[in-house]
């Protein structure tokens, strides 16, 4: 049936054998194993140029059966290997994921792995990263900043133990970010988020749309969690 495999090597045979240009975002160590559920990481990211290409040739059922705001969006979908499902984040040119212009670059400059599917080069791979851990994360979590540091010292950027990191990091990202005309951008994918904290608010692409999109969201979330504290409180008082 379209949509089940066996491997996820024969998903990278079908989109190489119809030339579809595309990068693994990350955590794809394991992608080729057993293992690719593991550490957390049962999702597969991809950035190509148009989505539902790839929707197509894989057969891939979107997330209605979890959320019908999820129908066909162009992100959100899912396969089977060996009939355990696999998420994935599909992420097309123009989303806002990173800035168009960054987006291009990244597939323009992608290289192809030695486990034989495409990956960012090594530059993109370390301002894309720091732009996903500070960017669209709330918190950089310890995975990340291990691996931040580690790809900073590899291009011999040293941080000031005696300054704020996140900071030094935001520093870093923009530079690079500035010398190449690469923007801060609102995701169309409202599960994403855009953490303004420490960045320079002015490289923000005004986009009144999405931006009120994701303020709606927020907070709608921080009421949902607003009502869960409430609730916990008043349970622990009556225990």
């Amino acid at each position: 049936m379209k949509g089940d495999f066996n491997s996820f090597q024969e998903v990278i045979d079908i989109l190489h054998s119809n030339d579809v240009r595309y990068v693994i975002l990350r955590n794809y160590d394991n992608l080729l194993t057993s293992n690719m559920y593991m550490d957390g990481h049962g999702d597969v990211d991809i950035l190509c140029e148009n989505s539902l290409t790839i929707v197509n040739l894989l057969g891939a059922r979107s997330y209605q059966d979890l959320s019908p705001k999820l129908f066909n969006d162009g992100t959100h979908y899912h396969i089977s290997i060996k009939g355990k499902r696999v998420k994935l984040d599909l992420r097309h040119v123009g989303d806002g994921y990173y800035c168009t212009s960054w987006e291009k670059d990244m597939l323009k400059y992608r290289v192809l792995s030695p486990q034989g599917f495409y990956v960012m080069d090594e530059t993109n791979m370390l301002y894309s990263l720091l732009y996903h851990a500070l960017v669209q994360k709330k918190e950089i979590n310890a995975e990340y900043r291990k691996n931040i540091i580690s790809r900073l010292s590899q291009f011999n950027i040293t941080l000031d133990q005696e300054s704020n990191e996140r900071k030094q990091f935001v520093a870093v990202l923009e530079k690079f970010m500035t010398a190449h005309g690469y923007f801060y951008s609102y995701p169309h994918d409202i599960y994403v988020p855009l953490n303004k904290k420490n960045i320079n608010r002015s490289m923000i692409k005004s986009n009144i749309g999405l931006r009120y999109k994701h303020m709606k969201f927020d907070s709608r979330v921080k009421l949902i969690q607003f009502l869960v504290d409430i609730r916990h409180y008043i349970c622990r008082s009556f225990h």
